[in-house]
């Protein structure tokens, strides 16, 4: 069995993985942005938007039919590597450009 690591797998890979800022990681799974993470990231996310009335849980949280129905997670930040640059260091100048 051989596996074709072209470039552009690769760069499809990089572009659908994420960083949570609280240290989570996860990927695109939609091309509008729906991302899949492990329990814990959903676990705290869920804590801190649920009020007493709320009482949301992984239960009983379902997909909303639409997004306006959609709960934000203002405290909430994703990062994605979307290039990597070399950089050559030279006794003057710095040059940095794609690898």
């Amino acid at each position: 069995m051989t596996s074709d690591l072209t470039g552009a797998w690769l760069e499809h890979a990089q572009k659908a993985s994420v960083r949570f800022n609280n240290g989570g990681s996860g990927g695109f799974v939609s091309p509008d942005g729906l991302i899949v993470t492990n329990h814990s990231i959903g676990a705290d996310q869920l804590q801190k938007l649920s009020g007493k009335e709320q009482g949301l849980s992984p239960r009983r949280l379902s997909s909303p039919a639409n997004r306006v129905r959609e709960l934000k997670c203002p405290d909430l930040e994703l990062n994605v590597l979307m290039s990597i640059r070399g950089c050559h260091e030279n006794r003057s100048t710095t040059r940095c450009g794609p690898i």
